[in-house]
């Protein structure tokens, strides 16, 4: 009877050697995958988000005492892309400005450029030009559908101010 039972044992021990093996193996196989996708990330971003970031960087403090005058103008903007349904990324970009009182801005010059917030760079220059008391707006053909970041640049006699707005063009 007991050599019956010391031959039970050593076969159960020689198939249970493969377990921690199992284990190593699936953190290699998870060691080489991570260092794939690193790699990818690092061959598919060139790391910069603007190409003058480091005079940017620099300016900082001017852009926030620029962003507090903006803040201090008190005007209400509402930008909006209305869409012709005529053809794909075709509409009109409207905009009204309204000063710290409610009251339309008027004789104000708006310019404003259109970029995709992904994908390669497309800048699309536009002035808007005046409409009803307070309103300005331009009719333009985006080469893209999707959407679109809208810089504008809002310039009276004695102020001016810039702001970022996205739209979607269908």
């Amino acid at each position: 009877m007991q050599g019956m039972q010391g031959g039970n044992g050593d076969g159960g021990a020689r198939r249970g050697r493969w377990i921690p093996w199992i284990f190593v193996a699936s953190f290699v196989v998870l060691t080489i995958i991570q260092g794939v996708m690193i790699w990818f990330a690092i061959e598919s971003f060139s790391g910069l988000t603007a190409e003058d970031a480091y005079e940017r960087g620099i300016t900082y403090n001017r852009t926030i005492e620029a962003k507090d005058a903006e803040v201090a103008l008190g005007w209400q903007v509402t930008l909006e892309w209305q869409v012709d349904k005529s053809a794909p990324g075709k509409g009109r970009l409207a905009l009204q400005v309204l000063d710290r009182l409610g009251q339309p801005l008027q004789g104000a010059e708006v310019a404003a450029t259109l970029r995709r917030p992904v994908g390669p760079e497309t800048a699309t220059p536009v002035t808007l030009t005046p409409g009803a008391p307070g309103t300005y707006g331009a009719s333009l053909q985006l080469p893209l559908r999707g959407q679109w970041d809208v810089d504008l640049d809002i310039a009276t006699a004695h102020s001016t101010d810039h702001l970022t707005d996205r739209i979607f063009a269908p």
